[in-house]
């Protein structure tokens, strides 16, 4: 992507010429998909997002300030409208489904909002330890995060007291969370 041609297709297109952000889309279009596709989790669509970008950065083109990176401000607008799937999805992650669903989206978008990258082995070691669970422990994570069970519905399920559960579901949550560091120093190393 030649920064420059990119630049002076934006002055145009403030400038009045509709036909020159063509060559803005065409010069960001593949980086921009890239980096939305290696930030969206499944259920959302990389291409909406980069598109809704476009459209959006063309909406508030005025808004840009000439010659301090068009990429990276395009980047933040798409950045942004990920994160408003994300919370969506978070949304209906506490109502309809699945806990690992609504942890993928949290993690996702907590990186967002801090403006870092998206590391996508995370996502899969974390995918890899719940399945690793054994039988018992996915049932607990299941009935609390699928189908948001309370406490003395499990309890009552797996015949274990309250607080048996409360501590339990403590320890599945550290044995994730220990399973996905270890997973990433192992990547990483």
């Amino acid at each position: 992507m030649n920064e420059g041609n990119v630049e002076d297709a934006v002055r145009r297109v403030r400038e009045g010429s509709v036909d020159a952000y063509e060559v803005v889309v065409s010069a960001c279009q593949g980086r921009l998909r890239a980096m939305i596709a290696n930030m969206c989790p499944p259920g959302i669509d990389p291409d909406e997002i980069a598109h809704l970008a476009f459209v959006e950065a063309f909406r508030k083109i005025d808004q840009y300030t000439p010659n301090t990176r068009f990429f990276a401000w395009l980047a933040t607008i798409a950045r942004l409208l990920l994160l408003v799937e994300l919370r969506k999805m978070r949304r209906e992650a506490r109502t309809r489904t699945n806990y690992l669903g609504q942890l993928v989206g949290q993690v996702l978008e907590a990186e967002l909002e801090a403006g870092s990258e998206l590391d996508e082995l995370r996502i899969r070691a974390l995918r890899g330890c719940v399945a690793g669970l054994p039988e018992r422990l996915r049932e607990v994570v299941q009935l609390r995060y699928d189908g948001d069970a309370s406490i003395e519905h499990i309890a009552g399920k797996v015949g274990r007291s309250s607080g048996a559960v409360k501590v339990q579901l403590f320890d599945i949550r550290r044995k994730l969370r220990d399973c996905v560091n270890r997973k990433l120093a192992l990547q990483r190393g």
